[in-house]
């Protein structure tokens, strides 16, 4: 019951977050895995993540 643009960025957010939670990419900031993903705005990747995972970038890298 998605459509084609929410299944894309659903999956790049998922991505997103794997890297995220990787200690692997623990130095490369949350903007610029956000722009790897496609979000070419910082600010609507975290506004995007969290409405998506209840938390933010930041505090879901954080708790690790």
């Amino acid at each position: 019951g998605l459509t084609f643009s929410e299944f894309v960025r659903r999956e790049r957010l998922a991505r997103a977050r794997a890297v995220l939670r990787s200690k692997a990419f623990a130095d490369v900031s949350i903007a610029e895995i956000a722009y790897r993903f496609g979000f070419f705005d910082s600010a609507h990747f975290s506004n995007m993540f969290k409405r998506y995972y209840k938390i933010s970038p930041s505090e879901f890298r954080r708790r690790g």
